[in-house]
């Protein structure tokens, strides 16, 4: 990392993702509150739509990169020890990895 505008990439990843998990949330709250009868059925129609799966697909992306930065600085911020921090790091980026692959093979498998 250069330090060169680190901060201001982290400030806007957070302000942007946050803004999309809160459209998306109101979003599928419409659908709730829209929805008269809801079911497996109704609620497999609805995420099966290809518009859903994507928007889906991002709020997860979002949800995983909001989560990335946030962890990452207060790791960064109270994990002195340069090995200990490495390997933290690298956990958790190995664990949203995992979870964003996991992601993929549930929404793609949605027919």
């Amino acid at each position: 990392m250069n330090g060169r505008g680190d901060g201001i990439r982290n400030w806007l990843i957070q302000r942007i993702s946050a803004i999309y998990i809160a459209l998306f949330t109101i979003y599928i709250g419409y659908f709730f509150l829209s929805t008269e009868l809801i079911n497996y059925q109704t609620w497999y129609g609805w995420v099966s739509q290809t518009i859903n799966k994507i928007l889906i697909s991002l709020f997860f992306f979002t949800l995983l990169m909001h989560a990335w930065v946030g962890i990452r600085d207060v790791v960064m911020d109270y994990v002195h020890n340069i090995t200990i921090r490495f390997i933290l790091l690298t956990a958790i980026i190995g664990l949203l990895a995992a979870m964003a692959i996991w992601l993929i093979l549930i929404v793609q498998g949605v027919r």
